[in-house]
């Protein structure tokens, strides 16, 4: 059966105190939408950017802090888009309702447009370079570092050949059309004769944002002359050319290269050399020795087979279409850098990862959200499909953002990242039907080490396991004002190092449906909660079992402040020696005060020192044994 989850949460504040200009003179019967417009890859504010709401076709223009704001706007429903030079255009489905006197909010990030570093030959043509050959004679070439980007760029060169110079090896090239001279000198009295070829490569600072790949250049000293062949994959897919056109070439020669899509097809990228851009149907290739290269192409209903992960998104983030799902299966490991999922103009598309073979690891090269899911998009883990983030990383590894939805199939693995598995986001959907998220770390966060489900996010666990997750607060799962459901599934060998070791819910709802919390530990000094620990929230379980967790009080549930607990089926395991399932408060093993299996932190506190069965109802409203109480 597939299962379909609907929020819609609007963000509404009172129009004359906390959003409107105090000068304002709209119509009472009117309201308004504000809103902030960031950067997707830095998360900063964009200023000037165009903000046109539909379908009134009223313009804006966002402020320095990337704030847009329309005034007295009529009841209805509402859409916006994004327009700024170098991003991508930004058509938001998501619909914005407007009330009387009030005003909605709207934050949306946009795309900075995929930029490349760019090699020239040094001598005014403009072509980019993959190499260049010294022949015999010379000693002493050139070529530019070109920066076509509205952004400076920061650089160094690497070099390992002790017999090739490079003058200078670093600096700054400015954006807009800069153009930094590179002079490479061949010291021949230093090379071995039977070497002919080396290699440079310019590094962009990791500074650059957006991120700029690293371009190989090669340093050839052979003499003679090389093969070109151009292949076409599928046969049917489209032609290629080249200039200059000949069968062989003087070594060192740059040939531009081009690949035609016939009709219903798309050209995807160039394998079988080294090119000075794989992913541009027009290119170019420095002819160091033979080369062997093959344009290939895909039906525009399809996305390409065989290829890496890399190019497959590229090429579905170009073709996709509304209301289909489209398969990607990986036969061998991937690195690759951050993946936003996001169509502009299309919408309900379900994009599926699933490992041929075996489990097949794909890990995060940068810092970054691995995959972030926009609105309309479906992620679908499936079996085999490893997820890893890196050292370095200082975001969650998948983002849900709004209207989002990400899935999890047996077989499927979050793992090893520094700042968290997953993150749900407002109107955020997360289903997890199998696999496991594990051994991931909120440093710097401190909230949910493997799921942190924010203010009006969703997140059901049905089967699978959380686990060996660590944070300061809920080192399994942290809902804040979001909803969790768990009717099946394993959060086990969890830590919190202060509360909710397993869980921890702040002004959201927990559902324990089924499933098991235990073996999490909570290691505060004061409160605790090992299992679960609710803060001005709800905590509602029918089924399940809660067994084995420590803190300092309540072993399993901790209840603080306004939160509540109702339990009315399932069985949280109180302290007895003698049995294995047992919670434990650690305060309390001897004075028997602290709640082994749940500690109501009221006025008068509440505590269940024995276990709750299946047939033993608690109530945090109720008092004494009538409550379930001790």
């Amino acid at each position: 059966m597939k299962k379909v989850l609907y929020f819609i949460v609007a963000g509404l504040c009172f129009w004359f105190y906390s959003c409107a200009d105090t000068n304002d003179t709209s119509d009472e019967d009117n309201g308004g939408i504000f809103g902030f417009v960031t950067d997707f890859f830095d998360g900063e504010p964009i200023n000037n950017a165009n903000v046109q709401l539909r379908p009134s076709g009223t313009t804006q223009q966002t402020g320095a802090n990337g704030r847009f704001e329309f005034l007295n706007v009529k009841p209805g429903s509402y859409s916006i888009t994004v327009t700024k030079s170098y991003y991508s255009d930004l058509v938001d489905p998501y619909t914005i309702i407007v009330k009387a006197n009030t005003a909605s909010q709207r934050d949306v990030m946009i795309e900075r447009q995929p930029r490349v570093l760019r090699l020239l030959a040094a001598d005014g043509t403009m072509n980019d370079i993959t190499g260049l050959n010294f022949g015999n004679t010379n000693d002493v070439r050139s070529f530019n570092i070109f920066n076509e980007n509205p952004y400076k760029l920061e650089w160094t060169i690497e070099n390992n050949t002790e017999w090739v110079i490079v003058n200078p090896l670093s600096g700054t090239v400015n954006p807009n059309g800069g153009l930094q001279p590179i002079t490479v000198t061949i010291d021949r009295s230093k090379k071995d004769d039977d070497v002919n070829s080396a290699g440079i490569s310019i590094v962009p600072s990791s500074n650059s944002n957006p991120k700029f790949p690293t371009r190989d250049l090669t340093i050839s000293t052979q003499i003679g002359t090389a093969a070109l062949s151009l292949n076409v994959n599928p046969a049917s897919g489209g032609k290629v050319s080249r200039l200059p056109d000949s069968e062989s070439y003087t070594l060192g020669t740059t040939v531009t290269i081009t690949a035609d899509a016939a009709s219903g097809y798309v050209f995807t990228e160039w394998t079988g050399g080294a090119v000075a851009n794989q992913n541009n149907a027009s290119t170019t290739i420095t002819l160091n020795s033979n080369a062997a290269l093959t344009a290939n192409f895909q039906r525009q209903d399809d996305i390409p087979i065989g290829t890496s992960l890399a190019a497959q998104l590229l090429a579905l983030h170009t073709n996709a279409e509304s209301d289909k799902e489209y398969i990607i299966e990986l036969s061998g490991n991937e690195n690759i850098g951050a993946q936003p999922l996001s169509f502009a103009g299309r919408s309900n598309i379900t994009v599926r990862i699933k490992g041929v073979g075996g489990e097949r690891i794909i890990t995060l090269t940068d810092k970054g959200a691995l995959f972030t899911i926009n609105s309309g998009i479906t992620l679908i883990l499936d079996n085999g499909v490893t997820l890893r983030g890196n050292n370095s990383n200082n975001v969650s590894l998948i983002y849900v953002n709004g209207r989002g939805t990400l899935i999890m199939k047996t077989g499927s693995k979050i793992s090893s990242n520094p700042y968290r598995g997953v993150y749900v986001a407002t109107d955020g959907n997360f289903l997890m039907e199998g696999g496991e998220i594990s051994n991931n770390k909120a440093n710097g966060t401190s909230y949910g080490g493997g799921v942190y489900v924010g203010a009006g996010g969703n997140f059901l666990l049905e089967n699978g396991r959380i686990s060996g997750n660590t944070a300061s607060y809920g080192g399994g799962v942290y809902v804040y004002n979001g909803l969790f459901t768990a009717t099946g599934g394993e959060i086990s060998g969890n830590t919190a190092s202060y509360n909710g070791g397993g869980v921890y819910v702040e002004n959201g709802n927990f559902i324990m449906e089924g499933g098991k919390i235990s073996n999490n530990k909570a290691n505060g000094t004061s409160y605790g909660g090992g299992g679960v620990y609710v803060e001005n929230g709800n905590f509602i379980m029918t089924d399940g079992e809660i067994s084995v967790n420590t803190a300092r009080s309540g072993g399993g549930v901790f209840v603080y402040g306004n939160a509540s607990i109702a339990k009315t089926g399932g069985i949280i395991y109180g302290y007895d020696i003698k049995d294995n399932n047992r919670n434990t408060a650690t305060a309390g093993i001897t004075s028997t005060d602290k709640g082994h299996a749940v500690f109501v932190n009221t006025n008068p506190n509440k505590r269940r020192e024995t276990t709750a069965g299946k047939e033993l109802n608690l109530d945090s409203k109720v008092t004494g044994a009538a409550g379930g109480w001790e």
